[in-house]
């Protein structure tokens, strides 16, 4: 019966995409998603996808729906009714909306956008989704909806003391930092470099913020257990602060400096480091050596004395450490070889906004920022 079901799913699936010109290239949300065990499928037993929408939501799995991202329309009824279930359905965004009697959405399109507009108790607020924001896999109702609640920052409420050059578009006021969202682990990972004094500083900030005055064991795990405990708890007076506000990127930035240090909020915001999983050689750069062969880059690298790679190499953080191939000076620089051109074929299929936010994310101003967007 199951494999009977997979086999027309898989069909239709087929029929639907191939025979229909897709509005939309949804990518997969990479947001948390936390759901009853009931609302999950056994692993790796097969199951109808029908028994779990929950699980297979599109957000997640746009694979499976491609009859939503037809075009606009579709998309946009989609989107309407998934926000208008999602509140109902977190317990984090239905608390935001819980004290309001009458919430209503609507949807609308202009100019490559999705106008958003809640009637909150008969008072309307709009909101701009970008059609290549919902599109990404940074995505999440949560996060558009965290922006709910006042209204939002215009050029006269922006906090133009933090470190932000007021002549560029202030892209975060809408789309809050993807590092706001990153795992517990992933965070402990990027500190996990720094050294226990700089940690334990940053530690007794945040013992100090949170008035608190007992110092945890001094021990580094410690520190970086108390350091993101505190920053993961004040997720939710961030986003409510971007909110009530108007606190743009900058402002961010400025807040988790001072509580943190510079050296600790730079590893806090880092993304998570990727490489591709082939080098791509189509790629249109201006990086000349990035289109030699893998032996002349090698050949180059074979002129520097071994101890001297092996001492660059430790110079970069261990979760951004290429894995070096044996302890030959050949298999050191062609593994170091690899890791670079991957990396950089990773960077460069980056989409633009993407790259943008990996560029804002390593720099507490927004000079890199201002190089790439007016050059």
């Amino acid at each position: 019966m199951y494999g009977e079901f997979f086999l027309s799913f898989i069909l239709y699936v087929n029929s639907s995409f191939f025979g229909r010109r897709c509005f939309s290239k949804k990518k997969p949300c990479c947001a948390p998603q936390v759901l009853d065990v009931v609302d999950c499928p056994a692993y790796n037993i097969e199951h109808d996808i029908l028994y779990y929408p929950k699980f297979y939501d599109p957000l997640y799995y746009p694979e499976y729906y491609p009859e939503i991202f037809v075009n606009i329309d579709t998309v946009r009824e989609w989107l309407e009714f998934s926000l208008k279930t999602h509140i109902t359905n977190c317990g984090l965004c239905l608390r935001k909306f819980l004290s309001f009697s009458d919430v209503t959405v609507s949807i609308s399109w202009e100019d490559k956008s999705y106008v958003v507009l809640f009637l909150i108790e008969g008072n309307p607020q709009q909101h701009w989704l970008s059609f290549y924001y919902l599109e990404s896999s940074r995505y999440s109702h949560c996060k558009f909806l965290s922006t709910f609640g006042c209204e939002m920052p215009t050029a006269a409420n922006i906090n133009h003391s933090s470190p932000v050059d007021s002549s560029l578009p202030y892209i975060f006021d809408k789309e809050l930092p993807a590092w706001l969202f990153y795992t517990e682990d992933l965070y402990e990972l990027h500190l996990s470099d720094l050294s226990i004094s700089v940690l334990a500083a940053a530690a007794k900030s945040c013992l100090q913020s949170s008035k608190k005055c007992s110092l945890p064991e001094r021990k580094k795990s410690c520190y970086i257990s108390t350091i993101v405990s505190h920053f993961v708890a004040n997720h939710s007076q961030l986003i409510s602060s971007s909110s009530s506000n108007g606190l743009c990127y900058g402002a961010f930035v400025d807040y988790t400096e001072q509580i943190y240090s510079k050296t600790v909020a730079a590893l806090l915001r880092e993304p998570p480091f990727r490489l591709a999983p082939v080098i791509n050689r189509t790629l249109n750069t201006t990086l000349l050596f990035f289109n030699e062969s893998v032996d002349e880059l090698v050949a180059r690298l074979c002129v520097i004395p071994q101890k001297n790679l092996t001492n660059i190499i430790k110079q970069i953080p261990a979760h951004r450490r290429p894995v070096l191939s044996g302890v030959s000076h050949q298999k050191m620089s062609n593994s170091l070889v690899d890791h670079i051109l991957r990396c950089i074929s990773y960077l460069f299929g980056l989409s633009v906004s993407e790259l943008y936010e990996n560029v804002l994310s390593f720099s507490s101003s927004l000079t890199p920022f201002k190089i790439l967007y007016f050059n």
